[in-house]
């Protein structure tokens, strides 16, 4: 408004001085954009010049009072009298015009109006009226990308699509780059892989970072274009080095997988980690578990695993990301404190990170939060609360948890036993490649339960369970094999699988190896080997172990006789209740093999033998009692009784 008046005052003072008002006029007209003037240089019409004199000053006497009155501030009056000259496209009167209805002078407050003359006159090249618009333009321009922004941020994709797409078309990279996603997840557009990646293209030239990650990602996954991973590490690299976290943790994820330097993955992941980046403060954490921080894959062993665990670093990367509220983090760090690995033991705590892993939906902390139920570690224990999680698990298609859940149909346990469905929750987890659930499941095929028996259906399970390393049914395997159980009959098949179980410190398979060197059963009969593989099964607790150990000893068979030791064996057995084992124990005592005869414990254990259905230790029980006195009798009861009661633990 002050360039305006100052020009006015210079036309006014002009006049004055006795300058030619006409041509004075032509020129300060002329700047201010009126299209009808013409510069001083050219010559200026006369009165008569096809326009009636009196006409032509009343022209310019109207003209002089509308910029005097404006000049004076008389605006109620100056707005009427420049209204007429902005009507017929006199700039400065537009100009003017637009001034008073934008600061509401001689005129109601109006700013449509205003930026209406602002317009008029700028498009007629008047530089103030542009100015006036500049500030305009760009703070509608902002509210509608604004608006465009947050229709995109809340989701509203087909209001988003349409007020996004404009900027995207002037080249806006933030634009493109949203553009691209909506088309790549058909969200407010059609879906369509190859406008989304040549959307997300434009931004990503632009050096938008954000765009560069995408487009990354689609190349990677092969969106829109062939997968190419140089490609996208090449893309992700120059949105890394601009400090894009995302990009980083993407960078790392690569040099990681693909092989390349284990030192270079860790680098990238600390820079996206130390931005506070959860995936990336997971990664680390897992690199750190798993001993990856050094040198580069050639440092890593045959099984691919790295070298330098530094388990207190991992948990500190886990907590990281799990206080962020990161599920993988929260339940990593809770089998952190499960098993003890990096920090004291503690499984309150394990539980409680299970837990905020699990309401997160994260299927893999549902699954032992359902554990942890289960078997009452580190909460009370609850098996229809382990159900229940178990079933959350398993519904997101976590195999561990669907064969958890069909064992607990199986047992009865939390639920009604069902062993129809049982064997649905096996299937799903063995077709997942699960081996326990493949194992489950053939055993469920062997026995005929839930499911016609098929011994061929049930080979075929235990195999493939077998083959990814599972010790039980590898040892079922062998059972087949020694049966001729849906296979033909082949004892050293038996044993070779028998052997693998064994090898991996399975006890049934070491038992089973024993036998098969004891009986000579596809293999050379060694009874000093069969005793050592006895042993090793035995001192897991496998009571038939202890038994056949026991007998060993007492017959001197790959050993040195020695009844003690047989003793001593057979009352392992019998502790943890097994008939066989009472009734030996019980024929030691009587006889004396092993220490003192001792009838009353000989009494003691076959009456126990002879409750649990032993018919034998019955009739050795009735003989025996004869040879007790009445106080004899009554402690040999009395001791009886409480080895039952304590479960066989308190029986001397």
């Amino acid at each position: 408004m002050q360039l305006f008046l100052v020009a006015v005052l210079g036309l006014m003072l002009g006049a004055c001085a006795g300058a030619n008002p006409r041509a004075d006029h032509a020129n300060t007209v002329s700047e201010r954009g009126d299209r009808s003037a013409k510069p001083n240089s050219e010559p200026t019409k006369q009165v008569g010049d096809g326009v009636p004199e009196s006409t032509n000053a009343g022209a310019r006497s109207r003209e002089d009072d509308a910029r005097s009155a404006y000049v004076s501030g008389d605006y109620a009056r100056a707005a009427p009298l420049m209204r007429p000259f902005a009507e017929q496209g006199q700039a400065w009167a537009q100009f003017g015009l637009g001034a008073m209805y934008e600061d509401g002078k001689g005129v109601p407050k109006d700013e449509k109006q205003a930026e209406g003359w602002y317009r008029k006159a700028a498009a007629q090249g008047d530089q103030r009226a542009q100015a006036k618009l500049a500030p305009m333009d760009k703070a509608k321009d902002q509210a509608r990308e604004d608006e465009a922004k947050a229709a995109y941020a809340k989701g509203d994709y087909v209001q988003a699509a349409v007020l996004t797409r404009p900027f995207a078309e002037q080249g806006h990279a933030w634009a493109q780059d949203n553009l691209g996603w909506m088309y790549e997840h058909g969200q407010g557009v059609p879906k369509n892989d190859q406008e989304a990646v040549g959307w997300v293209y434009k931004a990503a030239k632009q050096r938008y970072a954000h765009a560069q990650n995408h487009l990354g990602v689609m190349i990677r996954d092969g969106k829109g274009v062939p997968p190419d991973k140089e490609k996208a590490k090449g893309w992700f690299r120059v949105a890394a080095e601009q400090g894009h976290a995302d990009a980083q943790n993407n960078l790392g994820v690569m040099e990681r997988d693909l092989g390349y330097d284990v030192k270079v993955a860790v680098d990238w992941f600390l820079k996206a980690a130390e931005q506070r980046h959860v995936e990336a403060q997971y990664n680390l954490g897992a690199m750190y578990y798993k001993g990856c921080v050094t040198g580069s894959s050639s440092e890593r062993d045959a099984s691919g695993r790295c070298y330098f665990p530094n388990y207190k670093v991992a948990i500190s990367w886990f907590r990281k990301a799990a206080e962020q509220g990161y599920a993988l983090g929260q339940f990593h760090l809770g089998s952190m404190y499960r098993y003890g690995i990096g920090v004291a033991k503690d499984e309150k705590e394990a539980v409680t990170w299970y837990r905020r892993a699990a309401e997160q939906g994260n299927a893999l902390g549902q699954n032992y939060l359902g554990t942890m139920y289960q078997h009452g570690t580190g909460v009370t224990k609850d098996e229809k609360e382990a159900v229940g999680w178990y079933r959350k698990a398993a519904e997101q298609d976590q195999a561990d948890a669907q064969d958890n859940l069909g064992l607990m149909y199986d047992l009865g346990s939390g639920v009604l036993q069902d062993k129809k469905e049982a064997v649905t929750w096996y299937r799903k987890a063995a077709k997942q490649g699960n081996a326990w659930g493949q194992y489950h499941l053939g055993f469920m095929y062997r026995q005929g339960q839930g499911v016609s028996q098929d011994y061929d259906e049930a080979v075929v399970w235990y195999r493939v369970a077998a083959e990814q390393g599972n010790a039980l049914a590898q040892s079922d395997l062998g059972y087949m094999y020694l049966n001729g159980l849906g296979v033909p009959k082949n004892a050293q098949k038996a044993m070779a699988w028998f052997r693998k179980a064994a090898d991996q410190g399975h006890a049934l398979g070491q038992f089973n190896v024993g036998v098969m060197y004891d009986e000579g059963y596809g293999v050379l009969q060694n009874f000093k080997e069969a005793l050592g593989w006895y042993h090793k099964a035995a001192e897991q607790g496998e009571v038939n172990a202890q038994k056949k150990l026991g007998a060993m000893y007492q017959q001197g068979k790959g050993t040195e006789q020695d009844v003690k030791k047989a003793r001593k064996w057979f009352r392992k057995a019998a502790g943890q209740g097994d008939v066989d084992g009472m009734f030996q124990l019980a024929e030691s005592y009587r006889d004396g093999k092993g220490g003192g005869k001792d009838h009353m414990h000989a009494y003691l254990w076959y009456s126990l033998a002879a409750l649990a259905g032993n018919h034998s230790a019955k009739e050795q029980r009735d003989a025996i009692e004869k040879k007790l006195s009445s106080k004899e009798l009554q402690k040999a009861q009395e001791l009886a009784q409480r080895c039952q009661d304590t479960k066989y633990q308190v029986c001397e």
